[in-house]
């Protein structure tokens, strides 16, 4: 697999899961394909699931190219929040420093261990909804 999205209308929400392996190609894959996303309509909040990701093939080079990519998409993306959940140190680590390159992004992204504070951040009410 690698990564997967869903959109979630009444929340206006794409909920995107990042499954088994993942590199960068498939990363900047889908971020050209939600853009290009005829059911995306801006602004949307964003909550990425990486906790059945097992092996995260990008290097910190390919985080600051990936954070450069996503500026490419920022009028289509401006003005949304990014909630990244990611528990393994790893990802974690790695996500963050991908947060860091994106500081100045018209796009606010943010990391976290654990899903229930990622959807408080995002301000969304998840009843409901089966994220897993």
């Amino acid at each position: 697999m690698a990564v997967v999205y869903q959109f979630i209308d009444r929340l206006q929400l794409v909920y995107t899961r990042l499954i088994g392996t993942v590199d960068a190609n498939a990363l900047a894959r889908h971020f050209k394909e939600l853009s290009q996303d005829e059911r995306y309509v801006s602004p949307m909040k964003k909550l990425v699931d990486c906790r059945l990701c097992d092996d995260y093939q990008v290097s910190t080079a390919e985080e600051q190219k990936l954070a450069s990519l996503k500026e490419v998409f920022a009028d289509k993306f401006i003005n949304e929040r990014c909630a990244i959940v990611a528990p393994s140190n790893l990802l974690y680590g790695s996500n963050r420093a991908f947060q860091e390159q994106s500081f100045d992004s018209a796009i606010e992204t943010m990391v976290f261990k654990n899903i229930n504070d990622a959807i408080a951040w995002l301000q969304i009410d998840i009843n409901g909804i089966d994220l897993d």
